[in-house]
Parts: structure tokens; C-alpha cells; sequence
């Protein structure tokens, strides 16, 4: 997606909005301005955006796909893939990562991860008599993937014990991982026969 990105939008919205609610917003109050560039093709506004961003989340919901499904997205490219993305993040559809999860925790212990935080993640449960830096991370993980925002005192404490810099190098990991589980869910990928399954089904 090297050749497409977001336009500036026309002005701030409120701290904490989603991505859907941000396009919804912007799709009712400016529909003709540019939300998406892209090369050789005229820019997406907002309203187009909008509307074609609630299409795509409409006939997933159609499908019976909603907040607990799996899907991988599969397109050739340009800003109408972007709008697909979009609107599986409206439907609110999050992709698997049990293999990838299985691969890293053996490694994870190996490399001194303590026991307690593998076993709040793996079982999904709320951080307790973890460190802070773990406790945020946590967190932070959590609220994007699940609730597509995060809230300012949160991204205020992981500034402050990260830095800006190191709290967007973390964000990035966690998108990388995100979209290793894309690809893997597309091509099919499984485990191989002797490994087991580390993530318990949600």
C-alpha cells in the first residue's frame, strides 16, 4: 500500500474516536473532501469512504462475521483495499495468531519471560502483581486490538515509561504480528504435526 495514504483530515476529532467513527464523522460533516490518495486514480472522499466502508462491514454482517470471527483480507491493492480494511475494523474482526503465538512462547521462556505475564496473555486474563512496563503493555495491546482506540491516560503512562519513541516501536511489533497473522490465515497456514497448540480457543 506504498501508493496510497490518508489525506489530513479537515480538522481534530475527539481524543479517543475510532477509526470507523472518525470516517463516519467525516463522511456526514465534509463528504467531499479527500480522505485517500492514491496514484493514478482520483482521491476517495470521505462520504465515498463512508459509504463504501459500511458496504463492506454490511455484507460481513450479512455473512454472519461479527466480533468474534476470523478473516484474513485478501486484495490487489490501492485505496479500495484500504476501505476493505476499514471495513472489517467497523465489524470489529480480528485475526487469529495462534500460530505465531505457539512458535513465540517457548521462545519467550528461553529468553527469561516471566511466567505470570505468558499466563495473563495466554489465558486472557487481567494484569496482577506484574511490573508496570508489563502491565501497560499488556494494556495498551489489548485496547487497540479489541476496542480499535486507546484511551489518553493510558497512551499518557506508556509515553512515560517507554518515551514516544519506544512507545511506537511497540505498536509497530504488534501490528507486525497482526499482519503475519493475516498472511498466515490466507495462505492456510497450520502447525506442523508435532507441535501442539499453546493459545487456548477463545
Amino acid at each position: 500500500m506504498a501508493d496510497i495514504a490518508f489525506c489530513p483530515a479537515p480538522e481534530a476529532v475527539a481524543v479517543g474516536s475510532t477509526i470507523g467513527e472518525i470516517v463516519d464523522h467525516w463522511g456526514r460533516v465534509a463528504p467531499t473532501a479527500p480522505a485517500i490518495a492514491a496514484r493514478n486514480r482520483k482521491d476517495m472522499s470521505y462520504g465515498e469512504l463512508a459509504r463504501l466502508t459500511d458496504s463492506i462491514a454490511a455484507q460481513l454482517q450479512h455473512a454472519g462475521f461479527g466480533r468474534d470471527s476470523r478473516l484474513a483480507v485478501v486484495h490487489r491493492g490501492g485505496a479500495e483495499a484500504l476501505a476493505t480494511v476499514l471495513g472489517v475494523v467497523k465489524r470489529s474482526i480480528a485475526v487469529p495468531v495462534s500460530n505465531e503465538y505457539s512458535a513465540h512462547e517457548p521462545a519467550a521462556l528461553r529468553y527469561g519471560a516471566p511466567q505470570a505475564v505468558i499466563d495473563t496473555i495466554k489465558f486472557d486474563r487481567e494484569p496482577k502483581d506484574l511490573s508496570p512496563e508489563e502491565t501497560v503493555i499488556i494494556k495498551v495491546g489489548r485496547q487497540i486490538m479489541r476496542e480499535h482506540k486507546l484511551d489518553s491516560e493510558l497512551y499518557a503512562e506508556a509515553v512515560r515509561l517507554f518515551g514516544r519513541k519506544g512507545f511506537v516501536e511497540l505498536v509497530t511489533v504488534m501490528g507486525d504480528y497482526v499482519m503475519v497473522g493475516m498472511v498466515l490465515t490466507a495462505i492456510d497456514q497450520h502447525l506442523p504435526p508435532n507441535r501442539p497448540a499453546l493459545l487456548p480457543p477463545r
